[in-house]
């Protein structure tokens, strides 16, 4: 048995017919899927952003970007927004997920790493995968989900969206 303090949590979800977790430390929120605003010239990607707490909160499509393919039945979303970053230099990403199942804490031998002789494409964001039940789990490192370069190019296009409205709302007083 493993001791207490190694144990994490992770909350598991489904994308498609994949299974993934995150580290539930780097979880903010859950929220259910709502009207997400399209940002112009933005990558493929990034489905643009969504009001929380009166901040814009970028969105980007797990699909798209883990190039995971949608159910068949698919019928409701929901956004997990993650934590990513640096402390000094933390933002807030919302990332789709297809069903949020639950939290549940692993004991450290059931976390392998992805083999070596295993080849996926742009597998950078896998953290390990979490045995169980005799099934294997990704984890996704949600910091390893965009490069930095695309954390700069969408905070640049959230910024210039929120002075957009900032200007647009001081013209109109």
């Amino acid at each position: 048995m493993a001791d207490t303090n190694d144990i994490k949590s992770y909350l598991f979800f489904s994308l498609g017919n994949n299974e993934f977790a995150i580290n539930a430390g780097k979880i903010q929120r859950i929220l259910d899927m709502r009207d997400i605003t399209p940002l112009p010239q933005s990558p493929v990607y990034m489905m643009g952003v969504i009001d929380m707490d009166g901040e814009a909160l970028p969105v980007i499509d797990t699909h798209i970007k883990l190039d995971v393919a949608r159910p068949g039945n698919h019928k409701k979303e929901f956004v997990i927004v993650v934590e990513i970053g640096s402390a000094d230099d933390e933002n807030c990403l919302g990332i789709i997920a297809d069903k949020v199942h639950s939290v549940t804490e692993v004991e450290p031998d059931n976390i392998k790493m992805l083999p070596d002789n295993v080849a996926v494409s742009n597998a950078s964001y896998i953290g390990g995968m979490i045995e169980n039940n005799g099934r294997f789990i990704v984890i996704l490192n949600p910091d390893a989900i965009l490069t930095s370069d695309d954390i700069v190019a969408i905070n640049k296009l959230v910024a210039d969206y929120t002075e957009a409205l900032s200007n647009a709302a001081n013209k109109q007083q």
